[in-house]
């Protein structure tokens, strides 16, 4: 990570770094940041929009949120949005029962 990377660019490689850790083939994808593009992250089970905020409160705009569940759920993935604030603290946004899945899952 180049300390002259954009912050946006900075939180897309940490959120993918992180997956990496339970999942390998977590990667960028090609073209992120488009406004066509298939999200930010995307990884086996996941397809991630991350974004940036310069403010202390953390929003997520409803048309961000349609778009990635409309682009996950074409490739049978869950969605997800990873938001940074202004303090760097990061948060992960996904729906009650994918997360309700997520757990039965790892039993």
């Amino acid at each position: 990570m180049s300390s002259t990377d954009p912050k946006w660019v900075k939180l897309q490689k940490r959120v993918c770094d992180v997956f990496n850790k339970c999942d390998s083939k977590a990667t960028i994808t090609i073209g992120s940041g488009n406004v066509k593009g298939n999200g930010d992250v995307i990884s086996s089970n996941f397809m991630i929009e991350c974004k940036q905020r310069t403010r202390k409160n953390i929003t997520i705009e409803q048309n961000h949120w349609n778009k990635i569940v409309i682009e996950a759920e074409l490739l049978d993935k869950i969605p997800a949005i990873v938001c940074e604030n202004e303090s760097s603290e990061i948060i992960i946004s996904l729906r009650l029962n994918d997360f309700r899945d997520l757990h039965e899952y790892s039993k």
